[in-house]
């Protein structure tokens, strides 16, 4: 079973529910699905200390051949996904 890992940055104000996370998936990287269902490496800061900033984050993250840089606008919820179904563009 390949490991997924990925670095990440949130450019988040505390407290807020919509925000910007900044994620690097490196090579073998596999999402969650039926067909794989792993645990998570998170890659920390190399300088182990968090990302003082988004700039920071792109100067420094890890990077290798074959990774992609993936940006996730976010909007969080406290209620639990049967609650939110009238908000997804699928059935529950």
């Amino acid at each position: 079973m390949a490991k997924r890992r990925a670095g990440f940055s949130v450019d988040r104000i505390p407290g807020a529910t919509q925000y910007t996370q900044h994620w690097v998936l490196y090579p073998g990287y596999y999402p969650p699905g039926p067909s794989f269902i792993g645990a998570l490496d998170i890659i920390a800061s190399p300088t182990e200390r968090p990302y003082a900033s988004l700039a920071d984050f792109f100067q420094n993250v890890p990077w290798s051949q074959g990774s992609t840089y993936v940006r996730v606008d976010v909007q969080q919820f406290t209620g639990g996904p049967l609650v939110l179904s009238s908000l997804a563009p699928f059935t529950l």
